[in-house]
């Protein structure tokens, strides 16, 4: 019986409607528009930040380089302040996955509607 009202308290939390990005690291990211790159690439104001930090980039080198790729969830609120970055698909490297959403949770956007987009950033040193 114990086990049945513990199932009944799941069912009720995964038909609750996701809030919206609300904070760093909110991995809720709520049902907000997906949008293709271009959409939030033509709202984005502020260059991108150097990426990714030195000492991964020396840390790769010394470690013989190659591909890297992160692949990230942006959302971008209405007011065009960056609402959510998560780590959809990781690199293997998570020094450089978290260069990865330092640097997008430092670019900024012209205001318009809530949307959110899947990123893949590669980086390749040689």
């Amino acid at each position: 019986m114990r086990w049945l009202a513990i199932a009944g308290a799941v069912a009720l939390v995964a038909c609750a409607p996701a809030r919206r990005p609300s904070r760093w690291g909110d991995v809720s990211a709520a049902i907000w528009p997906e949008v293709d790159n271009a959409t939030i690439e033509a709202r984005l104001t502020s260059p991108p930040a150097p990426f990714p930090s030195d000492a991964t980039r020396t840390r790769i080198a010394r470690s013989g380089g190659g591909a890297h790729d992160v692949a990230l969830r942006l959302c971008v609120a209405a007011s065009g302040a960056t609402a959510l970055v998560e780590v959809i698909a990781a690199s293997g490297d998570a020094d450089y996955d978290a260069d990865a959403v330092d640097a997008l949770r430092g670019w900024r956007f012209n205001p318009g509607a809530d949307q959110c987009t899947i990123i893949t950033i590669r980086y390749v040193q040689r």
